[in-house]
């Protein structure tokens, strides 16, 4: 990696941005050959048909003590649709997953070992199919109501290389396998109904290809365990970690990362003669430190500041927004020597305004000399959201994170949603909802909120003022002129505090 990051350093920013053109068109190659393998699966050569395990009269004894430890566990016993789990591992570490709306969901590690019947099967089933696994998800279904939705167990932390070998103890409960890319709404590729006390294998490459799914049914009154057993990644300790070797990337290979990019810019060498490579340490491509779960890497310190000297004070501010903001003209926001660009996109959701991020960190020699950004995220991702807005926290945080990596050292100021007409029952709601995400992930980011939504109430609070908009989403000349005043007020004064209240609205940092 040091030889590669040595290599990305001598490129010219012409020929990183034809490097990221190049692994793009890379990536989506491989995203239709995917696809294009994921539909000439066969079902059958990755899930096998359900076979018995476990003796499934009353007087037997491995069973019924299976039965009566699962019966026993302090599974919530919720009679919700929607199935309860608990998990049992060996390793000590923690099950992550993300739910629908993308919200992570961690279930901490119960010893195995502690559970003698469950320890026992994991044990059976590792000798007769010649495994090692060393995990086990418990799944608790009430009764026919309990549902689970369409997914596959692809997590990271799970050895792709192992089965997930799944054992039905009590009431049969029907499993659809669905192909990567086919719609839930057409007919699976398998359907299983395994019997209490039989298993079925999940070979590797099923979670890749396929997802599977519990549908309700509502002729089954009893309730169903389902014993996931897998195998997770073992995370070596800080005594068992070894050094990696320095790899060698030969510059006269044709194959090689080195050899690809010599002959990509080639064509190139003659337009960028005399151009001069940026120093060791202050370009794209220098180590950084170790990072924390989740962490982006900082850019380096000493980037050169406005005119090309450190230390220099920035003084451009950046503003992000939709079709709301698209009609500001950003040289009239700024004050006592400040610039403001705008770089708003009609119909722009929170992917488009990341995208954009990148294309000004990108290509604008302004890029350099940021001091303040300013998002404004309108309605795009939240009017039409009939099933809430809670999906929207994690994309927010990242894109606030993406911006802090980009112009390490600015200020982030986040623009309150506006309100707008009811046009459903879930529009306030929506609204309200989406600004209390807003207010959070601000807290959490260590970035600032600005809380303009009640200056476009009515007198009464009770609804959005219509006389400052010239139709449901967008503001009319008044109403711009007030937004306008919030944002000259947040833009040009020059320390922030937790709250400052200014004339039209209140500038906050902490709920």
């Amino acid at each position: 990696m040091n030889d590669f990051s040595s290599f990305l350093d001598n490129l010219s920013l012409e020929q990183l941005v034809a490097c990221r053109k190049q692994i793009d068109g890379c990536i989506d190659s491989a995203r239709k050959e995917h696809r294009r393998v994921a539909a000439a699966a066969n079902v059958h050569d990755f899930v096998s048909t359900p076979a018995p395990l476990l003796d499934m009269e009353a007087d037997d004894v491995e069973y019924a003590s299976l039965y009566a430890a699962l019966d026993s566990l302090s599974i919530s016993k919720s009679t919700r649709p929607g199935c309860a789990t608990q998990w049992f591992t060996s390793t000590g570490q923690s099950y992550v997953w993300e739910t629908s709306a993308g919200t992570p969901v961690v279930k901490d590690p119960k010893p195995i070992e502690e559970y003698g019947a469950i320890n026992n099967t994991l044990e059976k089933l590792n000798v007769k199919l010649n495994l090692d696994l060393n995990s086990c998800l418990v799944s608790y279904f009430p009764d026919g109501r309990s549902t689970l939705r369409l997914h596959n167990d692809n997590e990271d932390s799970m050895d792709s290389t192992q089965p997930i070998v799944v054992v039905t103890i009590g009431s049969s409960r029907t499993v659809d396998f669905l192909g990567a890319y086919q719609p839930s709404s057409t007919a699976p590729a398998l359907s299983i109904t395994p019997e209490t006390g039989s298993f079925y294998v999940m070979k590797p490459g099923c979670q890749e290809f396929f997802k599977h799914r519990v549908l309700a049914n509502k002729n089954t009154r009893g309730p169903r365990y389902s014993l996931s057993f897998r195998c997770m990644k073992v995370a070596p300790s800080l005594f068992e970690t070894l050094p990696i070797p320095k790899p060698t990337l030969p510059s006269t290979s044709p194959t090689s990362v080195k050899g690809i990019f010599s002959q990509l810019f080639r064509s190139s060498s003659s337009a960028n003669v005399g151009k001069q490579s940026p120093p060791p340490g202050t370009g794209v491509g220098k180590q950084p430190p170790p990072l924390g779960v989740g962490e982006l890497p900082p850019l380096p310190d000493d980037i050169p500041r406005k005119g090309g000297r450190k230390g220099v004070r920035k003084r451009t501010t950046v503003l992000f927004g939709t079709s709301i903001t698209e009609s500001i003209v950003g040289k009239r926001l700024g004050n006592k020597g400040r610039t403001v660009i705008n770089v708003s996109e009609s119909g722009a959701d929170i992917k488009m305004i990341e995208e954009m991020v990148d294309d000004f960190a990108l290509y604008d020699p302004a890029a350099s000399d940021i001091e303040k950004v300013v998002l404004c995220f309108g309605t795009n991702d939240i009017k039409h959201s009939s099933k809430g807005v809670a999906h929207l926290k994690t994309p927010v945080f990242n894109l606030i994170n993406k911006v802090k990596y980009c112009f390490p050292g600015a200020v982030v100021l986040v623009i309150s949603n506006l309100p707008m007409k009811n046009m459903y029952w879930y529009t306030c709601q929506n609204f309200i909802n989406f600004n209390e995400i807003l207010k959070d992930v601000c807290h959490k980011s260590n970035s600032y909120f600005v809380d303009c939504f009640r200056n476009f109430l009515s007198d009464d609070m009770y609804d959005y003022n219509h006389y400052l908009f010239r139709d449901p989403w967008h503001l009319n000349r008044r109403g711009l002129g007030i937004f306008c005043s919030i944002l000259k007020t947040v833009i040009n004064c020059d320390t922030f505090s937790a709250i400052i209240r200014t004339e039209y609205g209140y500038f906050n940092q902490r709920s």
